[in-house]
């Protein structure tokens, strides 16, 4: 029995198709890297500001009691980024920074990206509850594969999670 050899033209068309494949591919995990390069920090901002929280949480027994905005700040309620880097709980302002905030304005205008819930200020955390929002951007910020514009948001129990809107934590 003799074997018979690929032609030309499937040769050309597998090259094609391996070719056409691999075009998708790199579109598909190029844009994954760059929405990972924009979320994963801000993630890890809002993580590590939730450790200074439960730092001054263990050494004062309540969670900072702070203004919502910073620019809602006064001297009985300071702005979380007062409260955290007065009591060495975060040493560099840029943690308060979401990296998606491309034009820095609310950076700018009071320090920070993110709003704090301050409804929960000044009380013992409630790890019954871990879905309460403590931290989260003031803004739709990140942009997620099959939606328009997400939110990331530090939980009361530590966890970050992404939200496709800003929360109305009036209504929690």
């Amino acid at each position: 029995m003799q074997r018979r050899a690929f032609t030309l033209k499937e040769l050309l068309v597998v090259t094609v198709v391996i070719a056409v494949v691999l075009f998708f591919l790199h579109t598909f995990f190029s844009r994954s890297m760059a929405m990972a390069k924009v979320s994963v920090p801000c993630q890890a901002n809002l993580n590590g500001i939730g450790k200074a929280i439960a730092l001054y949480e263990y050494q004062y027994d309540v969670i900072p009691l702070a203004a919502r905005f910073p620019s809602a700040a006064t001297d009985e309620y300071p702005s979380l980024v007062e409260v955290l880097m007065k009591g060495c709980f975060v040493n560099t302002k840029s943690t308060f920074r979401c990296i998606a905030d491309y034009e820095e304005a609310y950076i700018k205008k009071g320090g920070t990206s993110y709003e704090y819930n301050w409804h929960l200020g000044g009380k013992a955390s409630d790890l019954s509850q871990p879905h309460l929002l403590v931290l989260f951007d003031m803004e739709p910020f990140h942009r997620k594969a099959g939606k328009k514009n997400s939110v990331n948001c530090l939980r009361a129990d530590g966890s970050v999670v992404s939200m496709a809107e800003v929360p109305d934590i009036d209504q929690q």
